[in-house]
Formats: structure tokens, C-alpha cells, sequence
């Protein structure tokens, strides 16, 4: 075999095993689905954030999503934005329902994270991790984009 039939033999087989890696982790993951992830650069001096994304059961039982964390120096809240006497107000969720095969989209002006007193230097498009934990004990992990202001909110 020459060193070229070598060379491109490596390669393939690398990109095959590469191939296989990710569906063992989409079928490890293939209760729940998180996607469209967003984080909102923090405002100036701000320490404060909100993360947007959508959370799919695919299960057939409904699932509670009752607290997440991050790879930040920062609390991580689930909020909500409710209406009480014509005035918006936004509070902490003691958790997020979602049905079975179905999704919640966490987006402004409804469900979302809140990220408070962020100690990390944050730009854009830093990946940040964050993890889901839900009612059965299962977490989920994913990754959100950090984005600016305008970029953000056209997404969702």
C-alpha cells in the first residue's frame, strides 16, 4: 500500500469512529433534547444574564425541570414572567412542566434561566455549559452561545 492509500485509509477510519462516537451520545440523550441555546451577553458592568433554548420530551411521561446549574461563578434560577394587575412581573419557578412529546421554549417574556452574579469575563460566542436536573433525577447538559442583546432575541 502506498503512503497516499495509507494516508486516506487513517483518515476514513477516523472519521467512522468519529461518526459512531456521536450516536452513542445522541442515544444516550434521546429522552430529552435541548436546542436553539442562547445566552444573553451581560449588559455593561452587569453580573446578570438570561439563557433562552427549547427543551423536548421525547418520552412519553411528563418530566419537571427543577433546577440548573452552570460552568459559571453565577447562581442559576429558573424564572418566570407572569401578568398581575396589567404589570409584568418575573419570579422564580419552583419548577417547568413539560408534557410527554412535547417541548417548552424558554424565551423572553415567559420561562427562562436567570444567571446571577456572574464572576467570569464573558464575549461572544463563549460557550457556556449548563445542566438541567429533572424530577426523575435524570441531568441533561448542554451548551449555550453567548450573544448580544440583538442577537438573541431574534432567535426566539
Amino acid at each position: 500500500m502506498n503512503k497516499i492509500s495509507l494516508f486516506l485509509t487513517i483518515v476514513f477510519t477516523l472519521f467512522i469512529l468519529s461518526c459512531n462516537k456521536e450516536d452513542k451520545i445522541k442515544k444516550e440523550t434521546e429522552d430529552y433534547t435541548v436546542y436553539q441555546a442562547n445566552m444573553r451577553l451581560p449588559l455593561g458592568a452587569g453580573t446578570n444574564s438570561v439563557v433562552f433554548f427549547t427543551f423536548q420530551n421525547n418520552t412519553e411521561q411528563s418530566v419537571k425541570v427543577i433546577s440548573a446549574t452552570s460552568s459559571l461563578d453565577a447562581k442559576v434560577e429558573i424564572h418566570n414572567v407572569l401578568m398581575k394587575d396589567n404589570m409584568m412581573f418575573m419570579q422564580q419557578a419552583e419548577f417547568v412542566e413539560v408534557k410527554a412529546k412535547s417541548n417548552i421554549i424558554f424565551k423572553s417574556g415567559s420561562y427562562h434561566l436567570m444567571v446571577m452574579g456572574i464572576k467570569d469575563k464573558l464575549k461572544a460566542k463563549d460557550l457556556v455549559t449548563f445542566t438541567l436536573e429533572l424530577d426523575n433525577k435524570e441531568k441533561i447538559t448542554f451548551k449555550a452561545s453567548v450573544e448580544g442583546l440583538n442577537k438573541i432575541h431574534s432567535k426566539h
